[in-house]
């Protein structure tokens, strides 16, 4: 027995309303794109390792996604490893903050680089990713 207050036609227009979103939300919805590479590497400065090192890969032959670059926060050790959605040829970026912790939260302070990497026209590397796995040479930070 239903309850008083939902009738069979209401629940037959609630059940219909459903399927339709669901449709709809199925039509405009786009299944994440599977990475198809990784790039990984250490970054040092000197012989320290260059760690909380932001790196961004800029597709240098896909205008869209050269503006949304992916981007990967190197370890302590200054080692990085990301998986990059497609092959190609990328731009490397930069951005190097010191970073203070206030009351529990992570604070970003100024560029060591002093944005001597952080601009697609001043990268720290260009380079071509392969399908797969994609170890860089060892990347030693030269910066003011």
């Amino acid at each position: 027995m239903s309850p008083p207050f939902v009738t069979s036609g209401g629940r037959r227009f609630a059940a219909l309303c459903g399927l339709i979103g669901l449709a709809l939300l199925a039509g405009c919805s786009r299944a994440p794109e599977t990475p198809q590479c990784v790039v990984s590497g250490i970054v040092l400065s000197g012989m320290t390792p260059a760690a909380e090192l932001c790196l961004r890969f800029h597709a240098k032959d896909d205008p869209q996604r050269m503006l949304t670059p992916e981007a990967v926060w190197t370890e302590a050790d200054g080692s990085f490893s990301l998986p990059v959605k497609k092959p190609g040829v990328y731009v490397v970026t930069a951005y190097w903050p010191q970073v203070t912790i206030v009351e529990g939260d992570r604070v970003e302070g100024d560029d060591r680089l002093r944005g001597k990497f952080a601009h697609v026209d001043r990268p720290l590397r260009t380079l071509t990713l392969e399908p797969g796995e994609n170890s860089l040479p060892l990347i030693n930070l030269q910066h003011p």
